[in-house]
């Protein structure tokens, strides 16, 4: 009976430690110990090695003082969710701190985009830590946000539809009281 019991703990402890070293995925967005990013661009990687992580590279940079980022720039033709778009990073100190992925109604079908985004992130990800929808006039805005506080990332997931059509992001951020949707 020692034997049995010995050898499910064993079990029980491998299955643990497996799940806590192990990460959720989704298309390219992950949770590990680290909390939320984009696989591809881990924070605190440079320009440059962000410009490299793409094959197009770096198509536009500017420099900023928005929300603490003193740098933004952008990588074009980019798919991600069946849909085409760009990704925008922002830097702090030459340190990658924020990336976002943006698409438009006019690259395609962003309403079901923003679905196989939302419904993919809720099973890897879990329920959202919060959920807004607001609307003012012509303009309307949806946004999901799952915020790890132990390591002070957060997911978030935006649309806004308006005159000019609808856009749609996806975003991880170490600067999560920063975005809030």
């Amino acid at each position: 009976m020692k034997k049995i019991i010995s050898v499910l703990l064993l079990f029980a402890f491998l299955l643990c430690t497996g799940c806590s070293t192990g990460s959720s995925k989704l298309e390219g967005f992950v949770h590990t110990e680290n909390g939320y990013m984009f696989e591809s661009l881990p924070y605190g990687i440079s320009i440059d090695e962000a410009g490299r992580a793409f094959e197009q590279g770096i198509t536009q940079e500017r420099k900023t003082n928005s929300k603490g980022f003193d740098t933004v720039c952008y990588i074009e033709d980019v798919e991600l969710f069946g849909i085409e778009g760009y990704i925008d990073m922002q830097f702090a100190d030459d340190k990658l701190r924020a990336m976002t992925f943006n698409t438009h109604s006019h690259y395609g079908d962003v309403d079901a985009a923003f679905t196989r985004m939302c419904n993919s992130a809720e099973s890897a990800f879990g329920a959202p830590t919060d959920q807004n929808e607001e609307s003012a006039g012509t303009i309307a805005r949806e946004s999901l946000r799952w915020l790890d506080e132990e390591t002070g990332t957060a997911l978030i997931i935006a649309k806004d539809t308006g005159s000019n059509g609808t856009q749609l992001g996806i975003a991880v951020t170490d600067f999560p009281s920063d975005t809030a949707g």
